[in-house]
């Protein structure tokens, strides 16, 4: 904070000197034109003496006046102007003194007014709050190479681990919390993500804008983090978009995957179908048609696909007679094997490197099981919005759960490639052999 001290202490001195310079100026050119008269005033006295002694000398030569008399009028002339020597003299001392007090009084009255009003107008109307949030978020060197380092090793939670510890000194920026919770979503960093959402909708809520999307996003977060249940914290958090507006996009989108999941087929097919009456363009667009036609399918619905346009989620990316498919034989590196339990699961799933943090496509053993082939497809989506066909590439993971959760844990065991091939159809080999 020096920085935000040191400069506006300079930008007050030359305000203050704006304000001084032209005051200080009137004043001295005030006092030194009345000095100046006092002056012309003691001068035009001495002349009057002059030209008065001048006419005692005459009158005491033409007789007109005997020495006594000259004697006495020349004293009294003698005694006038000393007398008006001193007034002017006094008058002059007084005058200095006044004008050099009043100055500096007046210097110092300035110089206040102009520093209370403005540290006091900048307090209240300032942004003083959000300079101390902007020094609490510069990394300085030490930080920007760890964040370099975490960048090139592809570790996503040291960045957000940093972004999160600068976020806690700065509670009202928005953008940096927004960012932090959609950057933890992808990475299914779901506690994480929620934290950064509740903190959008506090600011949001304080500058009276309006909250629907962000509590959309935080019931997915919540619905996710418990693996895909809707919890009564997600449920809130929908009551919550739905209340401010029915038409939440967000909101609308989990509650058609929670009908679908639910097996509430023509349930899931309203809300879908609203949501795209709502949002025509939908970046889920192809997603949402296949999860209508999966759902109308399963309810006994004759699917009119013809309604859709030339993208029909029927048609998977890749050559004609190609499907989507990745066959995956997962296995232990040896050097974790005393790491492991027979009764430790083991979920194996793809997932799109650039979309949403749900898998395409998973399957789930046990560690007794390996090595074990497993075949992952559209049949193995758990969701019809989130499938396989939908991608052409995959990052395909394996990873044992010492907790029993699908969402990573510290003491995990992982082993993944990354950018798979869906339609490659080849077999891969997918080793665990790093430990979280």
């Amino acid at each position: 904070m020096s920085e935000f001290w040191i400069g506006s202490a300079v930008l007050l001195c030359v305000a203050c000197g704006f304000v001084l310079f032209p005051l200080l100026r009137t004043k001295a050119q005030k006092g030194r034109s009345e000095v100046e008269e006092l002056e012309e005033r003691r001068r035009q006295n001495v002349v009057i003496f002059k030209q008065r002694k001048a006419e005692l000398d005459a009158e005491l030569a033409n007789g007109t006046l005997n020495k006594t008399e000259y004697q006495r009028l020349f004293e009294d002339l003698e005694a006038s102007l000393l007398e008006d020597a001193r007034s002017l003299e006094e008058n002059r001392g007084q005058l200095t003194s006044t004008d050099s007090r009043t100055s500096l009084l007046a210097g110092f009255v300035c110089v206040f007014l102009v520093a209370g009003a403005s540290y006091g107008l900048y307090f209240k109307l300032g942004s003083y709050e959000k300079v101390l949030q902007s020094q609490a978020m510069r990394f300085d060197a030490e930080e920007l190479e760890q964040a370099r380092q975490a960048a090139v090793q592809g570790d996503m939670e040291g960045l957000l681990t940093q972004l999160h510890e600068k976020l806690k000194a700065a509670p009202d920026n928005l953008e940096g919390w927004m960012l932090l919770a959609r950057t933890a979503m992808n990475v299914e960093k779901y506690d994480l993500a929620i934290e950064g959402l509740n903190q959008v909708i506090k600011g949001m809520k304080r500058s009276g804008e309006g909250t629907a999307p962000v509590y959309g996003l935080l019931a997915q977060a919540h619905y996710f983090a418990a693996g895909s249940v809707m919890t009564p914290n997600a449920r809130q958090a929908l009551d919550s978009a739905m209340k401010q507006d029915p038409q939440d996009t967000n909101a609308l989108g989990l509650l058609a995957i929670d009908a679908y999941t639910s097996e509430n087929y023509t349930q899931a097919i309203n809300y879908w179908q609203t949501l795209l009456q709502i949002e025509p363009e939908h970046p889920a667009k192809t997603s949402i048609q296949s999860g209508i036609t999966r759902a109308q399918q399963l309810a006994g619905i004759e699917a009119d696909v013809s309604a859709w346009p030339s993208d029909n989620p029927h048609k998977v990316q890749g050559e004609e007679g190609q499907q989507a498919e990745v066959v995956v034989k997962v296995s232990v590196a040896p050097e974790l094997s005393d790491k492991l339990n027979k009764n430790d699961l083991v979920f194996i799933f793809a997932r799109s490197p650039d979309g949403p943090p749900m898998p395409l496509a998973a399957s789930k053993h046990r560690i007794s099981e390996l090595p074990v082939s497993v075949t992952l497809n559209d049949d193995k989506a758990m969701s019809p919005m989130v499938k396989l066909s939908q991608v052409e590439r995959a990052d395909i993971v394996a990873r044992v759960s010492k907790s029993g959760e699908p969402l990573p844990q510290p003491g995990d065991l992982q082993g993944r490639i990354d950018n798979v091939d869906v339609f490659d159809g080849k077999i891969i080999d997918l080793v665990i052999d790093t430990q979280l």
